[in-house]
């Protein structure tokens, strides 16, 4: 119907019949009722319900299609929903599963962890989860995380739903990577951000002691730094890692029993996210690591000593063989006996090279080598190393050159004596391995980066030669220690294999490398580099640019090695010269002979065909000595070598100096350079040094030969020396009479080196007191310490040679004011020892051979041949090893080892001087014993000692009686 506002309207009518009172019906009476809302309402609710019907059927959809296996339970366990999902993990269709009890049908087996789920359990719980099992129908075990929650409708809980999530997968990740924690044999353990732990894997209970459910949830650096001693480190190393990100140590941790273990440590944070989750950390056992690192520095230490002991052994013998042997050399020879005595010397020279090498090695792989750091001339140390080669290249007729690139620092600092051993190993072996041709040092550099490195420079240095060269594949075995290329190199050119070791290691120390290039018999170049800082110098006269009286002057070099052209050219034109130059004899006449204008010509002594005299006498059929000046290069740099017949303006020797070149070259067009010449070589100044530096010696020295040896060391440089036998009469002559140097040996009786000189330091003041140098047959770093630490001033090494005693004399400076000398003679006052003279040979025989007859030889030449102080020596020697017998006796039972061992040493040099070979081995022996601390076996080597000197002291009556005849 339609309404009074023209809508539609729904209506409800109802009509009802009026009877009379005779029943008859009267009228009608009816109505309209308007249901409008309640159609509308009506509608609402069935489009309600078929919404709710969409909306379940969606859900429905959703879990059906859901990969997790969701499941509903009614309130008796039977199942009333199964999804696709659920019908995978665990076999069983969704007509199979529904209306059967859930538990029965996965938690039915009793070996299940966690067991069913009840109705209660969730109702009680609101939600209940697990990490379990559960069963497939194949009877198979599925790892599930499950969630259980109940379900209710008009607010009456019904059932529940459980979800099961399959980690099957993410369980058997986890167990793999706990069997790698379990089967590492570093001990692990992870900790939160609190710093407790986590996990404790089975080598951390191994290590630590402490089992897993004792560690944790404990603070770990409580844990296993429970001590005070690395408590505070361990704190410091797991902020460095939260902090930094990672943190490594070597370091020490405690045990549950309180012992403490070495363990290598390296922490590092694990982030989940952006987010710190922990630390993990490793800990590796090292004990075993330390301990052998401990037996081989012990083993370091002990051949370091054995080689220190065997260095002073060696050297002590060596001192003699190669002092005498050069004053033998000094003295009127025949040709013959010179050729011996050089022998000789070059043998020792070889044998201490070998010693000195294989000390050199022993201290640079126990680490004790230290560089010293001064600042030196480089190109003085560069020339240096060329002169010490220089003989034997002449010898081989090579020709030995160097170059220095423009811009290389002059002074550097570094340690100046390393860096020559590096060079003149290199030259040596290039000059050994090279029969014909050439061996050239060149040095170039760059400057380093700024910052750190400010005023640091690598400078590359190569020595190339023209000698056999080195096969390609054994190039990589040069370096290694006790390594020649095969056997026939070692036999022909000999060696230990040890120079190229040392100098790959001293350049490592330097900052820098070593390497070679080689093709065999094309010749080889070695090269390496260092790092050095500059030191601030002035430049020298030949550096600073074209001097006014060279510049424009034209020269003409004439030499058939073109390396030596090459650097003579470059210098000539740095200084402003203009240099022309030929390989010719006959090209360098047309030139003169058609009138070239020469200034200046350089010639080269040895040339092929015509030499460097012929080619002046040639040049001077066009010029005289004053229009063309000749100056000639030659090997050894001697005017005798050059023959006579040709005025020559100068000789230089080769390798050209450019100093020396430069002084020649402004000498010789008139402006010589006011210079300040630097003096000869100490052994050849003589008396010279005594004249200028008047001293007062004392050489403080308990072995005979090595007073006289230095006596007349001393003497050849123009001293006479008073000789003291240990240290207490050093300190009793320096209480009578003033010196100025004491030549001090550190290993002396009653008193050693040491101690007598900090007694010095305690007695006499800075101004008084002597300058003191160390005198030690011992090579070892160590030794030099503590000659320094004991406050000695300088050290040299045995067998001590003139030109160093003279060097080391030169830094003297007598102290002032000097005290009258004490009278000669009185008490206490060690009187001047006579003048040594070496005599002729005269042959004296030994008894049976127990006295070796060359060594009294060399005694003879020591002290003279005069029998009275001979026999004194002989009646001393009784004296003094009756007394040291009895004081090695003396200490045997008394358990004084030590004492035993000064008194077996004195005996082992005091027999070695006369030669008694057998005496001194077993006092030797004696000696070592006693070193080591144990005297079990002493009293057996006393009383063989005491034997064999009874057989000794029959030889030398025999030796005197001959003497007096």
């Amino acid at each position: 119907m339609i309404g009074r506002d023209g809508a539609v309207h729904w209506y409800h009518d109802e009509a009802a019949v009026i009877r009379d009172e005779a029943g008859r019906p009267a009228y009608f009476h009816g109505f309209l009722l308007d249901i409008t809302e309640q159609k509308q309402l009506a509608e609402a609710l069935r489009g309600s319900e078929q919404e709710l019907r969409r909306q379940k059927r969606y859900v429905e959809s959703l879990v059906e299609i859901n990969p997790t296996a969701i499941v509903t339970v009614d309130r008796d366990g039977s199942v009333t929903s199964w999804n696709q999902a659920a019908e995978e993990l665990f076999g069983y269709s969704k007509q199979e599963a529904i209306g059967r009890k859930l538990n029965d049908l996965v938690a039915g087996r009793e070996d299940l962890r966690g067991g069913g789920v009840s109705y209660e359990e969730v109702l009680r719980a609101g939600r209940f989860h697990a990490v379990t099992q559960r069963a497939r129908k194949d009877g198979s075990l599925a790892d599930v995380e499950l969630t259980a929650v109940p379900v209710t409708e008009e607010g009456e809980s019904t059932g529940y739903l459980v979800i099961y999530h399959d980690i099957s997968e993410l369980q058997r990740q986890k167990q793999y990577y706990q069997s790698l924690l379990d089967a590492s044999p570093s001990a692990i353990v992870t900790v939160d951000p609190d710093h407790k732990v986590t996990s404790w894997n089975p080598a951390a209970e191994n290590l630590f002691g402490y089992r897993r459910e004792e560690a944790i949830g404990q603070d770990v650096d409580s844990l296993v730094a429970s001590t005070d001693a690395v408590h505070h480190e361990a704190v410091q190393l797991t902020r460095q890692a939260s902090e930094a990100g990672q943190a490594h140590l070597t370091t020490r941790r405690t045990r549950k029993d309180g012992s403490l273990v070495d363990v290598d440590v390296r922490a590092v944070p694990i982030r989940v996210g952006d987010e710190t989750a922990g630390l993990y950390a490793l800990y590796h056992d090292i004990s075993e690591l330390q301990r052998a690192r401990e037996q081989a520095e012990a083993a370091t230490r002990a051949k370091s000593a054995f080689l220190a002991t065997m260095s002073h052994e060696i050297r002590t013998p060596l001192n003699a063989v190669i002092g005498m042997t050069g004053l033998l050399l000094d003295t009127t020879l025949t040709p013959e006996q010179r050729n011996y005595a050089e022998v000789i010397r070059s043998g020792g020279d070889a044998l201490m090279a070998v010693i000195a090498g294989i000390l050199d090695f022993s201290k640079i792989e126990a680490g004790r080598l230290e560089l010293e750091i001064w600042p030196f001339d480089l190109r003085n140390y560069v020339e240096s190393a060329l002169e010490l080669v220089a003989a034997s290249a002449s010898s081989k007729r090579l020709e030995l050159a160097y170059f220095m690139a423009p811009g290389i620092p002059r002074v550097i600092l570094g340690d100046s004596i390393r860096l020559r051993q590096i060079m003149v190993n290199l030259l040596n072996n290039a000059v050994k391995f090279t029969e014909t041709g050439e061996v050239v040092l060149s040095v170039d550099g760059e400057a380093l980066a700024s910052g750190d490195a400010k005023g640091k420079h690598r400078l590359h240095f190569a020595v190339r030669d023209t000698g056999i060269g080195i096969a390609e594949d054994r190039l990589s075995r040069l370096f290694e220690s006790f390594s020649q290329l095969d056997a026939s190199t070692t036999r022909r050119y000999g060696g230990t294999g040890l120079g190229l070791a040392i100098s790959k290691r001293l350049a490592g120390l330097m900052g820098g490398t070593i390497w070679a290039e080689s093709r065999a018999g094309e010749g080889s170049t070695f090269h390496f580099t260092i790092e050095a800082e500059e030191a601030p110098a002035p430049a020298p006269a030949h550096e600073r640019g074209a001097p006014p009286q060279l510049r424009g002057r034209r020269v003409l070099i004439v030499d058939d090695n073109p390396t030596n052209r090459h650097i003579l050219r470059r210098q000539a034109e740095s200084w402003g010269m203009l240099a022309r130059e030929t390989a010719y004899p006959a090209q360098a006449v047309e030139w003169i002979g058609r009138g070239d204008p020469f200034d200046l010509a350089i010639l080269d002594m040895q040339m092929p065909g015509v030499d460097g005299v012929t080619l002046a006498a040639e040049i001077r059929g066009f010029r005289d000595a004053r229009s063309l000046p000749l100056v000639m290069l030659t090997s050894l740099g001697s005017r005798e070598e050059v023959p006579g017949g040709v005025e020559f303006a100068a000789c230089l020797t080769k390798p050209v100096k450019p100093a020396q070149l430069y002084d020649t070259l402004t000498n010789v067009f008139g402006a010589a350079p006011a210079r300040v010449q630097a003096p000869g070589p100490p052994e050849r100044r003589g008396g010279q040094l005594a004249e200028r530096l008047p001293l007062r010696i004392l050489v403080a020295e308990d072995n005979v030969v090595n007073q006289r040896l230095a006596v007349l060391l001393l003497k050849k440089i123009g001293y006479r020396a008073d000789v003291a036998a240990n240290g207490l009469q050093v300190l009793e002559a320096l209480g009578r009479e003033t010196y100025d140097v004491v030549i001090m040996d550190v290993q002396m009786p009653e008193m050693d080196g040491l101690e007598t000189t900090r007694q010095i330091r305690q007695r006499w003041p800075a101004g008084r007191r002597p300058h003191i140098i160390a005198a030690t047959a011992s090579a070892m770093q160590e030794e030099r310490e503590a000659c320094l630490a004991a406050g000695m001033n300088a050290y040299l090494s045995k067998p001590i040679r003139v030109e160093s005693l003279a060097t080391a004399l030169m830094n003297c400076r007598p102290p002032a004011p000097r005290s009258p000398p004490a009278p000669a003679g009185e008490p206490g006052v060690i009187s001047r020892p006579p003048d040594p003279e070496v005599p002729g040979q005269q042959g004296r025989a030994s008894a049976a051979g127990v006295v070796d007859s060359a060594a009294l030889e060399r005694l003879v030449k020591i002290i003279g041949d005069e029998p009275g102080p001979l026999a004194a020596l002989i009646d001393t020697f009784h004296d003094d090893v009756q007394r040291l017998v009895d004081s090695a006796r003396r200490g045997l039972q008394q358990g004084q080892a030590e004492e035993v061992r000064r008194a077996a040493h004195t005996l082992k040099s005091t027999g070695a001087t006369f030669g008694a070979t057998r005496f001194s081995e077993l006092s030797r022996s004696l000696e070592s014993l006693a070193r080591s601390g144990t005297l079990d076996g002493a009293a057996d080597l006393i009383r063989r000692v005491e034997a064999e000197y009874q057989a000794v002291r029959i030889a030398l009556e025999t030796v005197r009686e001959r003497g007096d005849d």
